[in-house]
């Protein structure tokens, strides 16, 4: 699917590869940049209604974790999360980061690097899909800060190019992570509950 991000395209991978089906309008001579942003948003909502209307189909009469109070499909929602981020970032960050040249490691190694160790630590929410809500909630608000702080300005001034444009693509696939995070479990147990002790 397009370029692939060690071949110098600066199309952020993670989340990328999700969308299917509608082709890949980020290198189509056809269309404006909304429609690439629709096309983005579009794929990730149909990945979204299929998997959580299966897994609740298969987990609503299981039990959940008794330990946060989940239900099964929750954890199983979750655990799709981790695999989104480990499965990118292995298929499009790792074979840069085994094979690469010295021109590339000085001006990519810092940020591969990052989305490397992003990914396989990713592979701990398969067995601990709660504890590591944190790097889900990371994986958002870095996301949300590259959209506000970055790409809406460009928007504004009508500077977005067709490389920005790909990154904006890429990011937006975050909207895939948003309703599959418990939030309710999240504001309970990181904003309301009391932190642990300071002496």
């Amino acid at each position: 699917m397009g370029r692939r991000v060690s071949e110098g395209a600066g199309r952020h991978p993670i989340c990328a590869w999700v969308v299917w089906g509608t082709g890949d309008p980020l290198y189509s001579r056809s269309g404006d940049r909304r429609y690439k942003v629709r096309s983005a948003l579009t794929g990730a909502w149909v990945f979204y209604h299929y998997f959580v209307t299966t897994i609740r189909a298969v987990s609503s009469s299981a039990a959940g974790d008794a330990g946060s109070g989940l239900p099964l499909w929750r954890l199983y929602t979750l655990r799709a999360c981790y695999f989104i981020l480990s499965a990118g970032l292995g298929v499009y960050v790792w074979p840069s980061v085994l094979h690469h040249s010295n021109a590339f490691a000085e001006a990519q190694g810092v940020r591969f690097a990052v989305l490397a160790g992003l990914g396989a630590t990713a592979l701990l929410g398969f067995r601990y899909p709660v504890k590591m809500l944190p790097l889900l909630l990371f994986e958002l608000i870095w996301k949300a800060v590259y959209l506000a702080g970055f790409a809406l300005p460009l928007w504004r001034a009508h500077q977005i190019s067709d490389a920005e444009a790909a990154d904006i693509q890429a990011v937006l696939m975050v909207v895939i992570l948003v309703p599959l995070i418990p939030w309710r479990y999240v504001w309970r147990h990181y904003v309301i509950e009391s932190g642990d002790r300071w002496h």
